[in-house]
């Protein structure tokens, strides 16, 4: 029996698991990418049940019936993420007019720059007797760039922000439909915790492996409104010093892309150095800013965040860069807020699989990798032994 289990592990016939994994990886990649609306509704869902479940747990033991615990933890968060989104739409109706007016300003800033280089290829080419001004002279036609005024979220930002959620009626109807499905969820948990029993080859690991799920999710989501809240006044310092425009919407939009780990750092200044950019036209400023903003995220990043976060989260560098870039892809602004949780629940999956190869994966991505890697060869030998 050793000898065939043996001879099983050293067959060559196990290395064509990998094209089998990445054509089944890439296949679902697809799908989530194509039915992204359903997905994101039914993880954001996910996500909310397991942020919740504590506080449902504890109502449930003071006596509260299912329903009336799950109608009211719903509601409160109902109630706070719409008074968030609503805070930030009242006060981004000053960005959007700002936003015209950079356009406007830029349109004309790239013309007289055109200008300038017309009038500085005129020169050269009047020096050098080309035949190329005798063209111009003879008036050829000179192409020109056209700026069409439209919405100012048009183009790639638009497209990046709108991607994965459809168009607005969609997203407005996901959004009313997610606590729906939260509240059914919470009510059927305990049937389905049955379920997953009764389904699962390791029952006795299903609530730690949704333990570890509830911890990581809350440990993000919790430790980034910590952050959030401590980055904010920063922001509003910041952006108050550089004397830029609706300074309030732009230090909750700072403050929002800065939780986003390691492209928080490029996303957080791009839309403020633009802005001042366009204001004063002083390139000098408009880098100081940037510079500043990126700054504030790098000494978030390393010295605020760990502090809060601890090993909680568990994903290194690399691996968060990586997932971040594909949820993105995936499911644009959405994908890249919600990349992180994401990965981390793939990764406690992956944990607990039983596959080695799985269990080597979620090793990779895991803060200290030796680590991880030491105790699967223990486990794997312990397995062996017995």
């Amino acid at each position: 029996m050793d000898t065939l289990k043996q001879s099983q592990e050293n067959s060559a016939s196990r290395y064509l698991l990998f094209p089998v994994w990445a054509i089944a990886i890439g296949m679902f990649g697809f799908l989530l990418k194509v039915a992204a609306p359903l997905f994101i509704w039914v993880m954001c869902s996910f996500m909310l049940m397991a942020f919740l479940d504590p506080w449902y747990m504890a109502l449930r033991r003071r006596g509260l019936p299912q329903f009336f615990s799950a109608v009211v933890l719903i509601l409160i968060s109902v109630i706070v993420i719409a008074s968030f989104i609503y805070t930030f739409l009242h006060f981004s109706a000053d960005v959007i007019v700002d936003l015209q007016e950079s356009k406007k300003i830029f349109a004309d800033y790239y013309h007289q720059l055109m200008q300038s280089v017309k009038g500085l290829t005129d020169g050269l080419n009047s020096l050098s007797g080309s035949a190329a001004a005798k063209d111009m002279v003879t008036g050829k036609p000179i192409p020109r760039v056209e700026v069409v005024e439209g919405s100012p979220f048009g183009g790639f930002l638009g497209e990046t922000i709108r991607s994965g959620l459809g168009n607005a009626m969609t997203a407005m109807a996901y959004f009313f439909l997610w606590p729906i499905l939260t509240f059914f969820l919470m009510l059927e948990r305990d049937a389905l915790a049955k379920v997953f029993t009764r389904g699962s080859s390791k029952p006795e690991q299903l609530g730690l492996i949704w333990a570890k799920m509830g911890v990581a999710i809350r440990a993000f989501f919790l430790g980034n409104l910590l952050l959030f809240l401590g980055t904010l006044p920063i922001f509003l310092l910041t952006f108050e010093l550089f004397q830029l425009k609706s300074i309030l919407t732009i230090a909750l939009l700072a403050s929002l892309l800065n939780a986003i780990p390691f492209v928080g750092a490029v996303l957080t200044g791009a839309l403020p150095a633009l802005m001042l950019l366009s204001q004063r036209l002083d390139a000098t400023a408009a880098v100081w800013l940037y510079i500043v903003c990126a700054l504030i995220h790098f000494v978030v990043a390393n010295f605020v965040t760990p502090k809060i976060l601890g090993s909680k989260v568990n994903i290194n560098a690399s691996a968060a860069t990586i997932c971040i870039v594909a949820w993105s892809l995936l499911w644009g602004g959405v994908g890249l807020l919600l990349a992180i949780p994401i990965t981390a629940v793939i990764k406690i999956l992956l944990e607990h699989s039983g596959h080695r190869w799985l269990v080597w994966l979620a090793a990779l991505m895991s803060e200290r990798i030796d680590r991880r890697v030491r105790l699967s060869m223990r486990w794997r030998r312990i397995k062996n032994a017995r």
